[in-house]
């Protein structure tokens, strides 16, 4: 999984399935399709990989694969789509309870994460160019008085 939603939930009322269930709605409202897998910490499932069937909408169940991994957090739940092995689909066409994506994954006009990260990059990267070209001027300053003095 390259990219997915990180979900926040340390209520200690609510069991694990309810959890995810919360998360994978979220990220249904956000990306417009259920999310196939979820990583959670390791204390919160043991070392076995559960299915959970949960209930993003009314009258629309998903089964999503719940998988242990120490690089979450306790209370996290990182949601995306499990990655096809080369050769594969990514989803099952013929799955009508979790209908296959349309061509545009995300909202029109929606930021990802990436871009953003590219944008900051960016601007970092103009940052320190300006900041070159303003030491070299200061520099080209601090040389022209010496200049003046000795041709004067």
């Amino acid at each position: 999984m390259r990219s997915g939603l990180l979900w926040y939930d340390a209520d200690g009322q609510t069991g694990l399935p309810e959890k995810v269930k919360r998360a994978a709605c979220r990220y249904r409202e956000k990306v417009g399709h259920a999310p196939t897998v979820c990583y959670v910490h390791a204390s919160a499932l043991g070392d076995a990989q559960v299915d959970v069937q949960c209930e993003v909408e009314e009258g629309v169940a998903v089964l999503i694969r719940l998988s242990p991994t120490s690089r979450i957090p306790p209370g996290h739940f990182w949601l995306g789509e499990e990655e096809a092995a080369p050769g594969e689909a990514a989803r099952d066409e013929g799955d009508t309870l979790c209908p296959a994506p349309s061509s545009a994954t995300l909202p029109a006009g929606a930021v990802t994460q990436r871009s953003r990260a590219t944008a900051s990059l960016k601007r970092a990267e103009e940052g320190r160019r300006l900041q070159e070209a303003l030491a070299a001027r200061r520099a080209d300053r601090s040389r022209r008085p010496a200049a003046k003095a000795a041709a004067g």
